[in-house]
C-alpha cells in the first residue's frame, strides 16, 4: 500500500490540472445547482449566487492549494501527495463553502454545523470525483504517449535494419576505451575533427545535426572509414563526407547542413580535388 502511493504521478502538469479541476469542480457544482424543485422555491437569484459563488471559491481554493502544496514539494509529485492534496483542498473548500453558504445563503437559517455537515459529502465526493477521474485519464494519457513513442522507436529501427544493405552497411566507431561508440550509416557523417586526444564526430540523422565526442584518434577512426572512399581525410585534423561539400573556394571547403568551414591541405589538395570531380558533387549543385 505505501509503496503504491510512492508511485511517480504520471505527466503531471500544473496549469492544465487547475483548468481540469476547476472545470470538474464546476461542471458538478452546477449539476447540483440544477436542483430544480429546490431552485424553484429559492428563486433565480439563490440559484446565480450558488453557483457563482460556489465555483469561485472551489477554482480560488484549488489554484491556491496547489500552489503552496506544489512549493512545498518541490513539484515532486507521487500518488500519495496528489491523494493528500486531493483531502487539503477538498477540506479548504469545504470549510470556504460553508462559511459562504451560513453568511449568504442560509435562507433556512440553519446553524454553521450543520451547513458544515451536509456540504461535507458533496465536498469529498466532488473532490475524490476529481482526484480519481484525473488520475485514470492522465494515466491512460500517459501510456498512449509512452506506447506511441515506442512504436514510433521501433519504426525508425525497422527502417535502419531494412536500410542495411551492401550499399548502405552499417558501422560502429568506438572510443580507445571501447565504453564509448556510435552505430550510424556512413553517409550519415558529415565530418570528423580530432581535437587533442579526442575526435569529434558531426552526423545527421533524421534531419537533425549531432554530435558525439570519443576519446580516440582520427588515424585509429580512419581505418574503420578506408572502405567508403566518400569520407576523405583532407587534413591531418579532418575526415569530410564529399557529399556533404557546398562548395570550394580555394584550400577551404564549406560543408551543408552545419555551414562550417574546414581547410583542406597542400599536400591532398589535389587529390582531393579529384575525388570531388570523381562524384561530380559541385557540378550538381
Amino acid at each position: 500500500m505505501f509503496h503504491f502511493l510512492k508511485t511517480p504521478f504520471p505527466d503531471f502538469k500544473k496549469k492544465k490540472f487547475v483548468i481540469r479541476g476547476t472545470l470538474c469542480v464546476l461542471i458538478l457544482v452546477i449539476i447540483l445547482a440544477t436542483q430544480f424543485t429546490y431552485v424553484l422555491n429559492t428563486g433565480f437569484i439563490y440559484f446565480f449566487r450558488f453557483v457563482i459563488g460556489f465555483t469561485l471559491i472551489s477554482g480560488g481554493c484549488l489554484s491556491i492549494v496547489l500552489y503552496l502544496f506544489s512549493m512545498h514539494i518541490k513539484n515532486r509529485w507521487t500518488l500519495g501527495k496528489y491523494f493528500l492534496f486531493t483531502f487539503i483542498n477538498a477540506s479548504t473548500t469545504l470549510i470556504f463553502i460553508s462559511i459562504y453558504h451560513y453568511f449568504f445563503q442560509n435562507i433556512r437559517h440553519v446553524s454553521f454545523l450543520i451547513a458544515f455537515r451536509n456540504l461535507a459529502f458533496f465536498s469529498y465526493l466532488i473532490g475524490f470525483s476529481v482526484f480519481a477521474g484525473l488520475y485514470f485519464w492522465t494515466k491512460y494519457r500517459h501510456m498512449s504517449t509512452d506506447l506511441q513513442k515506442k512504436e514510433d522507436e521501433n519504426q525508425k529501427l525497422v527502417f535502419r535494419v531494412l536500410k542495411d544493405t551492401s550499399e548502405h552497411k552499417l558501422i560502429t566507431l568506438c572510443g580507445v576505451s571501447g565504453k564509448e561508440s556510435l552505430t550510424l550509416f556512413p553517409q550519415e557523417l558529415i565530418y570528423l575533427e580530432s581535437t587533442g586526444n579526442y575526435v569529434l564526430i558531426k552526423y545527421k540523422l533524421e534531419e537533425k545535426v549531432l554530435q558525439k565526442t570519443f576519446r580516440t584518434t582520427l588515424s585509429k577512426i580512419e581505418e574503420t572509414l578506408n572502405e567508403y572512399p566518400f569520407l576523405y581525410r583532407c587534413h591531418r585534423a579532418f575526415i569530410v563526407n564529399i557529399f556533404r561539400i557546398e562548395e570550394m573556394n580555394g584550400s577551404k571547403i564549406r560543408l551543408e547542413s552545419v555551414k562550417t568551414e574546414l581547410p583542406v591541405s597542400k599536400t591532398c589538395k589535389a587529390d582531393f580535388q579529384s575525388r570531388i570531380n570523381t562524384y561530380g558533387i559541385l557540378s550538381q549543385k
